[in-house]
């Protein structure tokens, strides 16, 4: 697969989970403002899981979410690229909270709020890393990059020294 390929597949799977979270109602501004009001968004998850949070239309470069079902308050961070100043974050819920039950949401900018409600989901197995690391840095990609291109130089040296030894 070609490095333009996978490039282009990250972007869109990245473009599309944002999309995902965006709540699908729109902005209204207030009558007689030119500042849109706040939109926040939330995903579901199972007792211990991690939610996905979204705020559009916050100005400044981050913002907190507060929840009683949260294990501590989230920041969300202003996505790149976003032309409505979109911010996003995750929160990680309690492991003692109910699946079935409605939790709110308190997202503050500044001194705007607003809130959004979300249904925890009944346990299952949870997909993804497995725990195998806490958060992502660029010294981790930068690391996975190069054990990658290792090993993709040395399959092509021992495929040539192969074929050259064979002639």
């Amino acid at each position: 697969m070609r490095l333009t390929t996978v490039a282009a597949a990250t972007a869109l799977t990245t473009a599309l989970t944002t999309a995902a979270l965006i709540p699908a109602v729109a902005a209204a501004a207030p009558a007689g403002s030119t500042t849109p009001d706040l939109v926040g968004g939330v995903t579901s998850a199972a007792p211990g899981g991690t939610v996905g949070l979204t705020l559009r239309n916050c100005r400044n470069t981050t913002s907190t979410a507060t929840s009683t079902a949260f294990i501590s308050s989230a920041t969300l961070r202003r996505l790149l690229g976003s032309s409505d100043d979109l911010q996003g974050g995750n929160a990680t819920l309690s492991a003692n909270v109910t699946p079935g039950s409605t939790y709110m949401v308190r997202f503050t900018c500044g001194n705007r709020s607003t809130t959004a409600n979300f249904t925890v989901t009944p346990g299952a197995a949870r997909g993804g890393l497995g725990g195998s690391i806490d958060t992502t840095s660029p010294a981790h990609i930068a690391i996975g990059a190069a054990l990658v291109a290792g090993a993709a130089g040395t399959a092509v040296w021992v495929v040539r020294r192969r074929s050259h030894s064979q002639a």
